[in-house]
């Protein structure tokens, strides 16, 4: 036996076992940590390490031949087993994350396709001595035929490649693409599918997101910022518009109040001083909903603040314009004789008319006319609509005392030892209500014992219903 075959068999006989114990070693910390790979690693300890040994026992120990065919069908064998064990590898080390995210199918299938060729290529040309110049030359002709006739294709590919490898959006994103917009429902490794609004699909080639301006409207924050102009009449002032509109956009479900919303005054039109409201909603998907939903209660808030939201027109008066003031006037003459006879007040009905503190007001469905907590003296004599009274407990449990409807009475209910008031008042539907204010309402019931017993009979039936609830 030669010195170099004394020489390979002390290294196999060495070095075999150490690399056997760190491999071990290796493939238990890659399972503990839950790695799919480790699998691999451990057909390299238990498969590919003995190939190698075996096979340099047999070319320098027992001297077969290396160019003899069982020589090569030996490392053709161990090449096969050995790229199996690198692609998991390879996969796992680069594209298998701790966290859960995972590149594309997409890559996995190509990084596979090139170590394959490449291993194949390697073992054709150095273990069975092929020449592969010409298939070479003839791949490179092919690829570029291939190339012209697929141009399309394989631009949509490479671009899909980079818009995955970039991910400037993902399922679930809301993105405009050249003026078409919609929710991403699918990226595959030919086209993007938008969802619109609409419920309809449309179909973008990669090439094209690839060569257009990319509008994502769910990142860097999911929560989308909506903007829109109002106009009221000239004679408001403006401070009083703002307030009212930054209080609608705080009252108006799913608005957030984290940025908070901005109302500033944009403009002085031809008809209207219009005013530019931003608020945020928790994502663009929901943005018409709650747009429909604030307008809608900018034009009840108007109309109980007194404010005018007028257009554009050019109107030709023949007499002065007191028709909507007349008609005004006989609605609020028509309300408060109805609740003058309803409390039972009949002397009154002149001075109430006339009475600033006495007020028709309009509530939209979902909107307060007394906040739990708040302070607002004062009586509400139902029009019209439905209410719904609640009370709030301690632990933040919702419970509905009433429902309340045309010609029933609210007032605010005290909280024992405290001047702020214990229920909320909801209106379910759009309501109409009389509001006489805490003055008026002190001066008629000194002068009407009736109705100070219906009103203290009122609260003491609240105040029973807040007392069993919370003793349950």
């Amino acid at each position: 036996m030669s010195v170099q075959s004394i020489g390979i068999l002390a290294a196999v006989l060495l070095l075999f076992p150490l690399l056997v114990v760190v491999l071990g070693e290796v493939v238990l910390r890659l399972r503990s940590r839950g790695l799919a790979y480790a699998a691999s690693v451990s057909t390299i300890r238990n498969v590919i390490l003995p190939l190698i040994a075996f096979y340099l026992l047999l070319v320098y120990v027992a001297r077969v031949p290396p160019d003899a065919l069982v020589s090569k069908l030996f490392v053709t064998f161990s090449i096969i087993i050995g790229l199996v064990a690198l692609i998991g590898v390879i996969n796992g080390v680069l594209f298998e994350r701790e966290t859960g995210s995972r590149v594309p199918k997409l890559f996995l299938d190509l990084g596979r396709i090139l170590v394959v060729a490449l291993g194949i290529a390697m073992t054709m040309s150095l273990v069975w001595g092929q020449d592969l110049s010409q298939l070479i030359t003839a791949l490179g002709v092919s690829s570029i035929v291939l190339g012209l006739a697929l141009q399309d294709t394989l631009g949509n590919l490479f671009s899909g490649i980079t818009l995955i490898n970039e991910q400037p959006f993902q399922v679930g994103d809301y993105i405009e693409v050249d003026g078409l917009s919609g929710k991403v429902v699918e990226v595959n490794w030919r086209a993007v599918r938008l969802l619109t609004r609409e419920r309809d699909l449309i179909v973008l080639p990669h090439l094209k997101v690839a060569q257009s301006p990319i509008l994502n409207h769910s990142r860097p924050e999911e929560h989308w910022a909506e903007k829109l102009t109002v106009g009221f009449s000239y004679d408001h002032p403006p401070n009083q518009v703002k307030r009212v509109l930054y209080e609608t956009c705080l009252a108006t479900p799913h608005i957030l109040h984290d940025p908070p919303p901005e109302v500033k005054v944009d403009d002085f039109a031809d008809s209207a001083v219009t005013y530019e409201v931003e608020y945020y909603v928790p994502n663009y998907g929901a943005r018409e909903e709650i747009r429909d939903d604030f307008m809608s209660r900018v034009w009840y808030a108007a109309r109980r603040s007194g404010f005018t939201i007028p257009f554009p027109q050019l109107n030709i008066h023949r007499e002065p314009q007191t028709q909507r003031a007349r008609a005004d006037e006989a609605a609020r003459e028509r309300h408060v004789t109805f609740a003058v006879r309803l409390l039972g007040v009949a002397g009154e009905r002149e001075d109430l008319l006339n009475n600033p503190r006495v007020e028709i007001l309009d509530f939209g469905e979902g909107e307060t006319l007394l906040d739990q907590g708040s302070n607002r003296p004062g009586l509400f004599l139902l029009l019209s609509g439905e209410v719904r009274l609640i009370h709030e407990a301690a632990d933040g449990t919702r419970v509905s005392l009433a429902e309340l409807h045309r010609g029933d009475l609210v007032t605010e209910l005290l909280q024992t030892g405290s001047r702020t008031n214990a229920i909320t008042v909801l209106a379910t539907q759009d309501t109409e209500a009389v509001f006489i204010g805490e003055q008026t309402l002190r001066r008629l019931v000194n002068r009407y014992p009736k109705l100070a017993f219906t009103v203290e009979e009122m609260l003491v039936t609240r105040r029973k219903q807040i007392g069993k609830m919370t003793a349950g």
